[in-house]
């Protein structure tokens, strides 16, 4: 069964050059922000800052405090303001303690963290209508106060899904399709194995831990978020030949520090839109900040209503 679009245009804003690493953009209003990785020679790790379009530093990594900070994966909710995820490394070993999502503007250049609930590792939220929708699957959304509101059981509607492209997991924001409401998720499973990550020091594994391939999902929603379906098709095909050289000199730079996945992937950040098409900014095999350009009619030429899973 073959993707719902094949018909798009890519636009590369930055890449891996070499010496950094720029991947999963996010863009509003022709302004564009990038997640770059860059080597730090005092932890011999690459950590991640956010930089706009002239490379100057939004939100910066730090190696000063308790533990290693890497500011990764921005999203902008509104014409100024984005969120991220904060990863946290232990100083010593460089395993990874856990994640946190947080939130800075590119006028103040300041940032907070959120503290919804003491999970170790959140990532990729979504801030819609003043809430925060915390993950899909099981839906779970919490509002402006950081108090629950949406609770639901593991949804078995999800299950032929999840058996094929792995756990749905939040993406982009909302756009209109024929007077409906969609947004992107992504879902990832893993296609090759190297060796594991080792449960008593997950540190001492550098290099290729294996190979990953990411899949786009389409999903119908309400204007609260709420899920109503999903199309059992992904939205793109394979990324596994794009640049192909490229990936492999930023795989064998990042890998000899931190332990590194060979992934196929385009991974979506944020979707704008215009009345006939559909801007979805991201990056592609983790080394390429891009923009997909995709025709609003050659996505609904594809999209059939019998493709579509009920979640309700």
């Amino acid at each position: 069964m073959g993707p719902l679009v094949k018909d798009f245009d890519i636009k590369e804003h930055k890449s891996f050059d070499g010496y950094e690493n720029y991947l999963n953009m996010s863009c509003l209003n022709d302004t564009p922000i990038y997640r770059r990785e860059r080597y730090v020679d005092e932890v011999n790790f690459v950590l991640s800052s956010i930089v706009d379009k002239q490379d100057n530093i939004l939100v910066e990594s730090n190696t000063d405090g308790l533990f290693l900070e890497s500011y990764e994966d921005p999203r902008f909710y509104n014409k100024s303001k984005f969120t991220f995820c904060l990863t946290y490394f232990d100083k010593k070993t460089t395993s990874v303690l856990g994640c946190k999502m947080g939130h800075s503007s590119i006028k103040k250049r300041s940032c907070d963290i959120y503290n919804l609930n003491n999970r170790a590792y959140e990532k990729n939220w979504q801030i819609h209508n003043r809430k925060f929708i915390y993950k899909i699957e099981p839906l779970e959304i919490y509002n402006s106060n950081n108090r629950n509101i949406v609770k639901l059981e593991k949804n078995k509607k999800w299950e032929p899904w999840i058996k094929k492209y792995g756990i749905p997991r939040l993406s982009t924001n909302t756009f209109k399709l024929r007077n409906k409401t969609y947004t992107i998720f992504h879902s990832s499973i893993k296609t090759k194995i190297i060796k594991e990550y080792c449960v008593e020091d997950p540190s001492t594994l550098y290099g290729i831990a294996g190979e990953l391939k990411y899949f786009c999902g389409i999903m119908e929603v309400t204007k609260d978020y709420i899920p109503i379906s999903y199309n059992r098709i992904p939205l793109f095909g394979s990324f596994d030949n794009y640049n192909k050289e490229q990936r492999k000199e930023f795989v064998n730079w990042r890998s000899r520090t931190n332990s590194t996945w060979v992934v196929d992937i385009f991974f979506p950040q944020n979707v704008e839109e215009t009345k006939d098409c559909l801007t979805i900014h991201g990056g592609i095999n983790d080394c390429v900040a891009v923009s997909i350009n995709l025709e609003k009619k050659h996505l609904l030429k594809n999209i059939y209503k019998r493709d579509f899973v009920s979640l309700i």
